[in-house]
């Protein structure tokens, strides 16, 4: 009180015991701030890389399946036997269970696609339904015969058509692995009358104007599910020529969620046509990059 009363009497202001405290409390407060901030940054710059890591460590199912719920754009590139890609925009968990639609193009060495698709993705079955349209670079319209060698496919003018593609398709698991079924039903439009035509999306001689095919697989999975061997077979209804039978090999690796590989060849046991190996010849030899928006992970491992 005494030390008061004598600034008082100097003409000074007494200093004030709750500003003191407040001044102290501001300055530890920023002292503890800047000390806060400095520690986050240190377990950011040592955390943040963690979830991609941890991402290339799990299956693809495991990623996709534990993505959020959302609205989404979503792609996938395939590169090898064709160049593919399909823009993908819907809801749901992408490249998992979801609902949308999809806009693909793709090219062979044979031919060029496009397609708009609507598709519901589930967990053991996925149904789309697309409008296609087919450009054909070698083959032509075909004269109606019993059977076909490869120089009665080829000519001009050049084959164009379109088509409406029904396809349903799944995943059963299946003792050490899982069974791959689907079916697919197309209607061509189109097509000259009384010609029939190379389908190149089925790689077939059909009569117009419905087709339908049938695959079935068996795959044993192993290294965590990331590699699966199996067969196929095929069975194809050339709509009233008759049927084509083809069995062949699966093989796939799934690198990271976003990478994979695969091959998936048959080849006919049982046609009505004489084809080379190469034009009877259904499948693919691939690599795959997918990725989606709103992903936790980068979308390049």
């Amino acid at each position: 009180m005494q030390k008061y009363a004598e600034a008082a009497r100097a003409g000074a202001r007494p200093p004030c015991p709750t500003l003191r405290i407040a001044l102290l409390a501001c300055v530890a407060s920023t002292l503890l701030l800047v000390a806060l901030r400095s520690r986050a940054q240190d377990i950011t710059r040592s955390v943040s890389p963690e979830p991609a890591r941890s991402a290339a460590h799990l299956t693809s199912r495991e990623y996709w399946s534990s993505g959020r719920v959302r609205l989404f754009a979503a792609g996938v590139v395939d590169v090898g036997a064709s160049a593919r890609g399909r823009l993908l925009l819907g809801y749901g968990k992408p490249h998992w269970t979801w609902g949308g639609f999809e806009f693909e193009a793709a090219s062979t060495s044979d031919a060029a696609i496009t397609a708009v698709r609507a598709r519901i993705a589930l967990v053991v079955a996925d149904v789309g339904l697309a409008y296609r349209r087919t450009f054909a670079y070698r083959r032509t319209w075909i004269d109606r015969e019993q059977g076909y060698t490869d120089g009665d496919l080829e000519g001009s003018p050049k084959a164009r058509y379109h088509s409406l593609d029904l396809d349903v398709w799944g995943l059963i698991p299946a003792g050490s692995g899982f069974v791959q079924w689907e079916v697919e039903a197309v209607r061509l439009y189109g097509i000259p009358r009384n010609t029939d035509i190379y389908e190149e999306w089925l790689r077939a001689p059909v009569r117009p104007a419905w087709t339908t095919d049938t695959r079935l697989a068996y795959a044993y999975t192993f290294y965590h599910g990331r590699a699966a061997v199996g067969a196929m077979a095929e069975w194809l209804w050339l709509g009233g020529r008759g049927s084509l039978y083809r069995i062949g090999p699966l093989l796939s690796y799934a690198f990271t969620p976003h990478w994979e590989a695969t091959l998936l060849l048959t080849t006919p046991v049982s046609s009505p046509d004489e084809l080379n190996f190469f034009t009877g010849l259904y499948g693919t030899v691939r690599v795959r990059w997918k990725f989606a928006s709103g992903e936790r992970a980068s979308i390049f491992r």
